[in-house]
């Protein structure tokens, strides 16, 4: 890992669990590059915290126009998520209220709430699931009639502009390319989903569904899994994951949560993830009750890769391995 890729790293402790370690010294250049990394691993908001409690406590100066390029994105951060706020409780109201979608909101404005500055939580998108097929079709038809559709390609997933917010309508809470592993999983939500009492949050006074906790642990541990395989994992999605054990942890069933783990074939995945969580944000391991096995080489790996700047594959480290066994049973 290089000093910049060191320096944001500890930049995204301090932001979001107060941890200050020693900055490293870095010129006007490497901070621009800092910047737009933290665009690139989904957490800039998170790194402008950290670094507003290094310049508060006089730990750290930044050039003007290193200050001036972070307000611009920062600003731009803030107004997206006051937008997708806007929107989602709008939505919300025409969608349960007026339609009877009855749709789940399961990625971003909640978990921005987890956070200490929620406007500066980082979303691309609101995401909704309709757990009813026939509602999740209505809401397809729903919004092709509205400003734009970006993409219906996908059968799983519909893609729309609603008020300059960029909408999915999810069939597949998590998608995978194992059309086996997508549909055993999204059994698995289902389910939980259908015996329990649904779970509100209140936005712009509002009142919206959400997953409940242990659902919603999985989901984000299975797209930090999917991202892993397929991409690269951004940081705002591992944050969520710390986060929501910190804030809400003694909500989760985890007897039930680690039997999905098992029967998805994916309890050495999410051992990464534990890992990752005490490796490079100090978390013990009473903290992960869903962990295992903690190694702590093999952590250092992913953590050292995150930040690479190359833009190394992840197929080039040992979690290849680790992924083809836990995917094999359902390709």
């Amino acid at each position: 890992m290089d000093i910049i890729g060191r320096n944001i790293l500890r930049l995204i402790r301090c932001g979001a669990f107060n941890i200050m370690d020693e900055l490293e010294l870095m010129n006007n250049f490497k901070w621009q590059k800092l910047i737009r990394l933290s665009e690139v691993k989904g957490c800039p908001g998170i790194v402008y915290d950290g670094m507003k409690k290094y310049y508060d406590a006089r730990r750290l100066s930044l050039d003007d126009k290193v200050k001036a390029e972070w307000q611009e994105v920062i600003e731009k951060t803030e107004k997206r998520i006051s937008e997708m706020s806007s929107c989602i409780a709008d939505m919300s109201v025409i969608l349960s209220e007026q339609n009877h979608f009855y749709p789940i909101l399961i990625q971003g404005m909640y978990l921005s709430m987890l956070y200490l500055n929620p406007l500066h939580y980082y979303s691309d998108r609101v995401q909704w699931w309709a757990p009813l097929k026939e509602n999740a079709d209505e809401m397809d038809e729903w919004a092709k009639k509205q400003d734009k559709v970006v993409s219906d390609a996908n059968p799983n997933r519909l893609l729309y502009y609603y008020r300059n917010v960029l909408v999915e309508n999810s069939h597949a809470v998590v998608e995978f390319r194992s059309n086996k592993l997508t549909n055993t999983f999204n059994e698995i939500i289902e389910r939980e989903k259908s015996h329990l009492k649904p779970s509100f949050m209140h936005i712009n006074a509002t009142k919206v569904e959400i997953l409940p906790a242990t659902a919603l642990l999985m989901v984000l541990i299975m797209n930090n899994i999917k991202h892993f395989m397929y991409d690269e994992i951004k940081m705002q999605q591992l944050l969520d994951i710390g986060m929501l054990l910190r804030k809400h942890g003694d909500k989760v069933d985890y007897v039930k949560l680690e039997g999905w783990l098992e029967e998805l074939n994916m309890q050495g995945m999410a051992d990464i993830i534990g890992g990752m969580l005490i490796t490079m944000f100090d978390f013990t391991q009473d903290e992960i009750p869903f962990m295992k096995r903690y190694d702590a080489k093999q952590c250092k790996n992913v953590a050292e890769h995150i930040f690479d700047m190359s833009k190394k594959s992840y197929n080039e480290f040992d979690i290849k391995d680790i992924m083809k066994k836990s995917v094999k049973s359902f390709v």
